[in-house]
């Protein structure tokens, strides 16, 4: 245990061990980050693929309802004569 102690003591320990920690502290941020940021692109191409699929989904649904419209004005034509 002294050992230790008289290694931790030293100057250049106490400078390397000062540097180590920091640097150590910015990789696990760093780390965190790029996790965060990896899955927020993740999230943003799921949306944009949601997105595309309802604007299809939204002209599919404008055609029907134009047919239907249609439909409805021949069956009121129809009615009247």
């Amino acid at each position: 245990m002294t050992m230790i102690k008289d290694a931790i003591s030293k100057p250049e320990i106490n400078f390397w061990i000062g540097l180590a920690i920091p640097m150590l502290g910015i990789a696990v941020m760093w780390g965190t980050m790029t996790a965060r940021i990896d899955h927020l692109e993740d999230m943003t191409i799921g949306l944009q693929d949601t997105y595309a699929e309802q604007r299809v989904q939204n002209t599919e649904i404008q055609v029907r309802l134009a047919e239907i419209q249609k439909d409805v004005l021949y069956i009121k034509q129809q009615i009247a004569n």
